[in-house]
């Protein structure tokens, strides 16, 4: 079992490392597998996801990152590259998936990228669940863009599926950002787990002073050509995961306890 994470070189260049379970479990204990990183940039590397790709015969594991670039006011990307079969090393060059749109609401950036193959309806489309903007601030938000095969080319739906309300006593919560995806598209039980802002209620802007909170809410994914992944029932942040236990056995469970 793998873990894969961003630290700083001694240099101050941001590398992505993985470390491995002592005990084969996620409780671990982990510790460095390789005794350098796996991928480093000159602008620096951060936020890798590990996508297995199921649609072919051999589940190839992909690492997705984004190149760091923000860092020195240039564009991002959003990158993959094929993993060896025991996730260990990098195969083949690194495919530019998505970059930021300045002039939009993404901003200065993209970032925090999370794959997802879904199969339930034609076409089967690959998602690409990303955020942009600055994490700690109100134009914060999750966007996805779709291919149909994994390489692309990637088309982003546009507008963001998760951003903040402009009514802060509806959701008290701003800047929500940095997804992960857990559940299979059709199932009906797939859920995003994000990380937002307690908000002053007179405003839009974060309450600092309360952190960042652990984030759910469902997902749904529709069907045929045109679908593209749905948040909650209004696209905003509205349920934290300190009181979330009744709601997940919900949604996953139909109202049976464990």
């Amino acid at each position: 079992l793998l873990l894969f994470y961003t630290a700083r070189r001694r240099d101050g260049t941001l590398c992505i490392g993985v470390a491995a379970s002592a005990s084969n479990l996620p409780t671990g204990p982990f510790a460095d597998a390789l005794g350098q990183p796996l991928l480093c940039r000159p602008d620096g590397a951060i936020d890798p996801h590990v996508f297995i790709d199921r649609r072919g015969d051999d589940a190839t594991p992909h690492l997705l990152w984004k190149d760091d670039s923000n860092a020195r006011g240039a564009r991002t990307t959003i990158f993959l590259q094929r993993l060896r079969a025991d996730g260990l090393g990098l195969e083949g060059a690194p495919k530019p998936l998505l970059s930021n749109d300045p002039a939009g609401w993404e901003g200065p950036l993209v970032e925090a990228p999370w794959l997802v193959l879904d199969t339930s309806s034609a076409p089967h489309y690959y998602f690409l669940f990303y955020s942009a903007n600055a994490f700690n601030g109100p134009k914060y938000a999750v966007g996805v863009a779709r291919a149909t095969s994994l390489a692309g080319p990637y088309v982003k739906r546009g507008a963001p599926i998760l951003r903040t309300s402009r009514n802060a006593s509806a959701s008290p919560f701003a800047g929500p950002g940095h997804c992960a995806v857990v559940g299979a598209p059709g199932a009906g039980k797939a859920l995003l787990f994000y990380h937002a802002w307690q908000r002053d209620p007179r405003a839009r802007a974060r309450k600092a002073a309360a952190g960042r909170r652990l984030m759910v809410s469902g997902v749904s994914y529709g069907r045929g050509a045109g679908r593209w992944p749905a948040v909650g029932e209004r696209g905003v942040p509205h349920v934290s995961v300190g009181g979330v236990r009744t709601w997940v056995e919900r949604l996953w469970l139909g109202n049976r306890t464990r």
